[in-house]
C-alpha cells in the first residue's frame, strides 16, 4: 500500500475530498447492501412462515387424516382411590366390574436393631467381629428362581463390605447407622423378584436379618443331660420345656390346608424324620444343630398341627399344639420381638378380577383390552367375606375429539390470519434499510420501529403467498360425502365470521358455534359436540376425508422444483441465487470504490510532494537572497 500524505503541505482535508469524489460509486455499493438486507429479511419471513405451514402439514394433518385420530375413548371408575384408568383407542365401550384382590409388593426385610452392650456407635466401617461374627461364614441369597448367590464374611468384614455384597447379589441393601438396622429390598415388585436368605442362622441373628417367616424356638428347651441334640436324636429321648419327666408326645397329627391328614408316630422317629414330615406338609423346616433350634419358614402353616400323648389321637385331647412343643412362642410361629428376627414382607404379585376373569401381574399395572389399569389398594370387604366391586365405564371421549378438531381450527386460523396480514400489509415505499451512520442518528427504539415497518411489507401482494393462501381457503370450503350425505365444515357449525363486522385480516378465520372460548359464537347451538356424541364414526369419516384433502393439496404445493426445495412453499433456491448475484455486485463495486480511492489518493500524494519540493526550493532561494 502506498503512503498517503493527507494535506500535510496543502492543508487540504484529502480524506473528505476523496470520499466525496467516490461517493457516487459508494452509493451504488450501499444500494446493493440494502437490497441484500431486504432479501435476508424476506428469507427469514418466508422461513418462519414455511415452518408453520410445514408443521400444519406434517404434524397436524399428518395425524388427523387417519380416522384413528378421532377414535378417542375415556373411562371413569366408581372409586378412584382404588385404581386409575388410562384408555386406548381400541378399548371397548361399556361397563365392566373390577375386584382388586392383591396389590403387588416388593420383598422387604427390615432388620431388627443391633443392640450390643457397650457398642454405641455402629457405622458402615464397623467390623463384624464387634457384632460377634469372628470365624469365616456365609449367607446365601436367591432372587426369584435365579442362581444362589453366596455372601462370605469374617471378623474383618465391615458392615459396608456386607452391604456392597448384598447389592452385588441382586437386592437393594442399606445400613441405617442411626437406627442400627439393615434394610434389604428386592429390586422390583412381584414374586419373581422376591429374595430368600439361608445359611448361617447364627450370623443372620447377629446381623438382625433372620426373616420373620423363619420363626424359631429357644435352644435351651431342648437340652438333655448336658449333651446337644443332633438330627439323628430320637424324638422319644427329648424332654419338653425343661421338664425331665415329660417326654415328647407319641403322635403328631396334622392336616395342611386343603391337603390330606398327615400323621407321625414318634417312638422310633428322629429329629430328621420330624423335619422331613414338616417339609412334606409344605413348610421349609430344618434343625440348627449349632444353635439347638428349629428353623421353619411358613410356621403359620403348622397352626393346625397337634401332638398327642396317646398313641391313638382319637382317644383323647391333644397334649398341646406342635408349635408349642417345637419351642415357638405364638401360634403363628412368629416372635418379632426376639433378638435378631427381622420383619420380612414377601414380594407378591398383583391380582385382579375383571368381569369374572382373574389376571395377575408382577407390577400394579394391567394392560387389558385397551385399558391400562393401575391399582392402588385392594377392594377387600372389611369383614373379610370377599371383595367389593368397582365399576369401570368406557365411552366416547366427546370432549377429547372436540378439542382435537378445535385445536386444528385454531392452528389454521392463526396461520391464515398471519398470511393475510403479510399479503395486505401497508406499503413501505419510502423506507429502506438504514446505514450504520443513519442508525447512529436515531434511538434504538426508532431503529426497531423503522425496520419492523419494512419487514412487515416484504410479502405485500406476493404472488407465491397469494397462491398458497388461496389454495388453503378453497380447501377449507370443500364438501365430502359421508353415509350418502354431503357434508362440509358448515354442517358442524364451523363457519367464517360476518364479513362486515369481522376485523381486517381475520375474515378467513373459522369459528365453532357454541365454543365457550369464542364470544362471537358462544351463544349458538354446539352442532359439532352434538354430532360427535350422536355419530362419532360419521364425524371421524368426514374430518378424515377433509384433512386428507388439505394434506394432499399442501403436499402438491411443497413439491421440490428448480426454484424451490422439497417441503418448501416459497422459491428458496431462487432467493439463494439472487443473494449470490447481489453479493457479486457488492464485491464488484467495493473493488471499484477501492480502485477509485487509490487513484485519487495517488494524485493528491503527487500534489503534496510537488508542493513540498516547491516550498523547499522557495526557502533555499530566499536564503540566497538574504531574505
Amino acid at each position: 500500500m502506498s503512503i498517503r500524505l493527507s494535506g500535510m503541505v496543502s492543508g487540504l482535508d484529502t480524506d473528505a475530498i476523496v470520499k466525496e469524489l467516490v461517493s457516487a460509486y459508494s452509493k451504488k455499493t450501499e444500494s446493493y447492501e440494502k437490497d441484500k438486507t431486504k432479501l435476508e429479511w424476506k428469507q427469514e419471513t418466508w422461513k418462519d412462515l414455511n415452518t408453520k405451514i410445514y408443521d400444519l402439514y406434517s404434524r397436524t394433518l399428518g395425524t388427523l387424516r387417519f380416522s384413528s385420530a378421532y377414535n378417542k375413548k375415556k373411562t371413569s371408575i366408581s372409586d378412584e382411590s382404588k385404581a386409575t384408568i388410562t384408555t386406548a383407542a381400541n378399548a371397548a365401550k361399556g361397563t365392566q366390574s373390577l375386584e382388586i384382590h392383591k396389590v403387588a409388593a416388593s420383598g422387604y426385610l427390615t432388620g431388627s436393631k443391633i443392640d450390643i452392650y457397650g457398642l454405641n456407635d455402629l457405622s458402615t466401617k464397623t467390623n463384624l467381629r464387634e457384632l460377634g461374627i469372628v470365624d469365616e461364614t456365609s449367607i446365601n441369597i436367591q432372587v426369584g428362581d435365579g442362581d444362589m448367590q453366596t455372601i462370605t464374611m469374617s471378623g474383618d468384614t465391615t458392615i459396608g463390605d456386607l452391604v456392597k455384597q448384598f447389592n452385588e447379589a441382586g437386592i437393594n441393601a442399606n445400613f441405617d447407622e442411626e437406627n442400627k438396622r439393615f434394610f434389604l429390598m428386592s429390586t422390583d415388585t412381584g414374586k419373581e423378584k422376591d429374595f430368600k436368605l439361608s445359611g448361617d442362622s447364627d450370623a443372620m441373628e447377629k446381623l438382625g436379618i433372620l426373616a420373620e417367616d423363619y420363626a424359631y424356638g429357644i435352644g435351651e428347651t431342648w437340652k438333655k443331660d448336658g449333651y446337644n441334640i443332633t438330627n439323628s436324636t430320637k424324638l422319644s429321648d427329648l424332654r419338653v420345656n425343661g421338664d425331665t419327666t415329660k417326654g415328647f408326645p407319641k403322635t403328631i397329627k396334622w392336616q395342611p390346608s386343603g391337603d390330606a391328614p398327615m400323621e407321625l408316630k414318634t417312638e422310633n422317629a428322629t429329629v430328621a424324620d420330624l423335619v422331613d414330615f414338616l417339609n412334606q406338609g409344605g413348610v421349609e423346616a430344618s434343625f440348627d444343630e449349632k444353635n439347638q433350634r428349629f428353623v421353619i419358614k411358613g410356621a403359620d402353616k403348622l397352626s393346625t398341627a397337634e401332638a398327642y400323648d396317646s398313641t391313638n389321637p382319637s382317644a383323647g385331647d391333644p397334649a398341646t399344639s406342635l408349635l408349642k412343643i417345637l419351642g415357638f412362642e405364638s401360634a403363628a410361629g412368629v416372635d418379632i420381638s426376639t433378638k435378631g428376627a427381622g420383619v420380612k414382607i414377601d414380594g407378591a404379585d398383583a391380582q385382579i378380577k375383571l368381569n369374572g376373569a382373574i389376571f395377575e401381574s408382577n407390577t400394579n399395572n394391567f394392560n387389558i383390552n385397551g385399558l391400562s389399569i393401575n391399582i392402588k389398594e385392594t377392594t377387600a370387604k372389611a369383614d373379610g367375606s370377599g371383595y367389593n366391586e368397582v365399576k369401570i365405564v368406557t365411552d366416547t371421549d366427546v370432549d377429547g375429539i372436540y378439542n382435537t378438531i378445535k385445536d386444528f381450527i385454531k392452528q389454521y386460523n392463526e396461520l391464515i390470519n398471519e398470511m393475510d396480514s403479510l399479503y395486505n400489509a401497508d406499503r413501505a415505499k419510502d423506507y429502506e434499510p438504514l446505514t450504520d451512520e443513519e442508525k447512529e442518528a436515531m434511538s434504538e427504539k426508532e431503529v426497531e420501529k423503522w425496520e419492523e415497518k419494512i419487514k412487515k411489507s416484504l410479502l405485500r401482494r406476493d404472488t407465491t403467498l397469494s397462491s398458497i393462501s388461496s389454495m388453503m381457503k378453497t380447501a377449507m370450503l370443500k364438501s365430502f360425502t359421508v353415509n350418502g350425505q354431503q357434508m362440509s365444515l358448515s354442517t358442524f357449525g364451523i363457519l367464517t365470521g360476518n364479513y362486515f363486522t369481522t376485523k381486517d385480516n381475520e375474515k378467513n378465520a373459522f369459528h365453532i358455534d357454541g365454543d365457550p372460548d369464542d364470544s362471537t359464537v358462544s351463544a349458538n347451538e354446539d352442532k359439532l359436540k352434538k354430532a360427535i356424541a350422536a355419530d362419532p364414526d360419521g364425524v371421524a369419516d368426514f374430518f378424515s376425508q377433509f384433512t386428507t384433502n388439505l394434506y394432499n393439496e399442501l403436499n402438491e404445493k411443497m413439491r421440490g422444483t428448480t426454484l424451490s426445495s422439497a417441503f418448501t412453499v416459497y422459491n428458496d433456491k431462487q432467493m439463494t441465487s439472487e443473494m449470490n448475484q447481489i453479493n457479486k455486485q457488492i464485491s464488484k463495486w467495493e473493488d471499484y470504490v477501492s480502485q477509485q480511492e487509490e487513484f485519487w489518493y495517488s494524485k493528491f500524494t503527487a500534489m503534496e510532494k510537488a508542493l513540498a519540493q516547491l516550498q523547499s526550493s522557495t526557502s533555499a532561494l530566499s536564503g540566497l537572497l538574504g531574505s
